[in-house]
C-alpha cells in the first residue's frame, strides 16, 4: 500500500497518547490478524517496530501547476476510523449485494459475503505518524489489541 501526501501539507507527529486505529484484515481472531496488503500476520499484544520509515518525494506536473508529493511505502498503515454506511446492502447490477463502509475519509463498497474483518490496533505512545486527507495514517510502531468485527 502506498500513502500519498502533499509536501505543502505533511506533518510529522509524535504520538503523545496511544491512538486507536483500524484496519480491514482477513484472518482475524483473538490472537492474531493477517493483513490483506502484504498477507503481514500480526499477533495479539505484540508491539511491531521498524527502525525508519521509507519515502520517496515526486513532484506531479500539469498545464496549471506542479505538486510536490511524499509517498510513503513502507510504514505500517491503517485508518483513523471506519463506519458503515447504508442500512440496506445494494446491488451495482446483479448479484452479489454489496454495502458502503467509510474506510477514513474514503467510501468503499464491499461485497457482503467478504472474508474481511475490521481489527483494531493501537499506535502507541513515542511513536512517528502521519496521517493524510484521506484519514489513511501511517506510523513507524503498532500493536493488535485482539479486539475484530466481521465487516
Amino acid at each position: 500500500m502506498c500513502w500519498i501526501e502533499n509536501i505543502k501539507r505533511l506533518d510529522l507527529q509524535i504520538a503523545d497518547r496511544d491512538i486507536e486505529v483500524y484496519k480491514i484484515v482477513s484472518d482475524a481472531d483473538k490472537l492474531s490478524c493477517e493483513s490483506l496488503i502484504q498477507g503481514f500476520v500480526y499477533k495479539d499484544n505484540i508491539k511491531y517496530e521498524m527502525d525508519a520509515m521509507e519515502l520517496e518525494e515526486k513532484s506531479f506536473s500539469s498545464a496549471f501547476c506542479t505538486t510536490d508529493l511524499i509517498y510513503i511505502t513502507k510504514a505500517y498503515h491503517s485508518y483513523t476510523k471506519i463506519r458503515f454506511t447504508l442500512k440496506k446492502p445494494y446491488s451495482l447490477c446483479s448479484p452479489p449485494e454489496y454495502k458502503g463502509i467509510i474506510a477514513g475519509n474514503l467510501l468503499m463498497p464491499i461485497r457482503i459475503d467478504n472474508p474481511y474483518y475490521v481489527a483494531t490496533f493501537i499506535i502507541p505512545i513515542g511513536s512517528v505518524y502521519f496521517t493524510n486527507e484521506e484519514g489513511v495514517i501511517v506510523s513507524n510502531k503498532i500493536r493488535y489489541t485482539g479486539k475484530y468485527i466481521k465487516l
